[in-house]
């Protein structure tokens, strides 16, 4: 079993969507300022908290950080040298239209991290290895095709 934490602030009310592998797995409805949430899962795929408000736009995304075992979470550098996959395996790319998000995987789905570069732009890491296993783009036919 793997536990996340979830936690964002929000300034309005909004609706926080938990996905992983690309799969919706449930949301919770929160007030404007902070929050924090646990989510429990039996995979090992990677966890996006994407919050949305009452008129269907995303605002944000939440921040997910592992838990161990003990419910702490690990020592996770915030300035991390990034690094690619030795070998791509796998190459996943999933454009969702109505969403409009583009979603890239680097090989096989497992346990990340996500940072958020700027509003819309999220990479996925490997905890352990710091390893880049994804890229997540929010808005994407709006920001980036002509």
């Amino acid at each position: 079993m793997s536990v996340y934490k979830i936690s964002g602030t929000v300034a309005e009310e909004a609706v926080i969507y938990i996905i992983q592998d690309e799969e919706y797995k449930g949301n919770r409805h929160v007030s404007s300022g902070e929050y924090e949430m646990i989510f429990e899962s039996n995979s090992a795929g990677g966890v996006v908290a994407v919050a949305e408000n009452v008129e269907g736009k995303i605002m944000s995304f939440g921040k997910v950080v592992p838990l161990d075992a003990t419910g702490q979470t690990p020592n996770l550098n915030a300035s991390r040298s990034i690094k690619g996959p030795n070998t791509i395996t796998k190459l996943s790319i999933n454009y969702d239209k109505n969403s409009d998000i583009l979603y890239i995987s680097l090989g096989d789905s497992k346990e990340c991290i996500n940072t958020e570069l700027e509003k819309g732009n999220l990479l996925r890491f490997e905890p352990s290895t710091n390893e880049l296993v994804g890229i997540t783009l929010m808005d994407f036919a709006d920001r980036y095709i002509l």
